[in-house]
């Protein structure tokens, strides 16, 4: 455990805010078709579905990572691999996982065609939504520069310091 300021800290180097910066797209487009496809009943367009699946396996990396990324509790960084597993179990494993697994697939891949409902498919991508819950905390992570906005999202970012993460981000500004 070492004490460091909060925001300093890089999990992934150089890639840490191109990780973050995707996952923050694959959030938005599920913000975005999710609630469309709902709300209009289309019928998506497979290079959407294709998209879908791909941000599933982006999904399920980012678990991954997640299982190794330091976090803060106060001022002092976390960095024992046991600390971070029991951390990340504890606060929001479940919620990514069921938010992750891609259901209208595993759906369409178990029943037979005939038993499945387009209805029960389109509520079951709903699940989706629940990676919004993430984003106060990687807003919180993104590199203070000029082109962030990260000044705008301070709400956000108490917000998810306080609600999402169990104060375990960085400390509100």
């Amino acid at each position: 455990m070492t004490t460091e300021t909060p925001g300093t800290h890089r999990t992934l180097g150089q890639l840490n805010p191109i990780w973050n910066y995707s996952m923050l797209l694959g959030i938005a487009w599920y913000g975005f078709s999710v609630p469309i496809e709902i709300a209009l009943r289309l019928d998506m367009p497979l290079w959407s579905h294709g998209l879908d699946f791909i941000l599933s396996i982006l999904f399920m990396v980012d678990i991954l990572i997640l299982f190794r990324t330091p976090f803060f509790k106060g001022h002092e960084l976390i960095s024992d691999p046991v600390a971070i597993r029991r951390h990340y179990l504890k606060n929001r494993c479940l919620l990514d996982i069921i938010a992750t697994i891609p259901w209208d697939f595993v759906m369409w891949s178990i029943l037979p065609a005939d038993l499945i409902h387009a209805e029960v498919i389109i509520w079951l991508r709903m699940l989706r939504l629940l990676r919004l819950f993430r984003v106060p905390s990687i807003v919180a992570d993104l590199p203070a520069t000029p082109w962030s906005m990260r000044s705008t999202w301070k709400p956000i970012r108490r917000f998810g310091s306080t609600c999402c993460c169990s104060g375990s981000c960085s400390p509100s500004i």
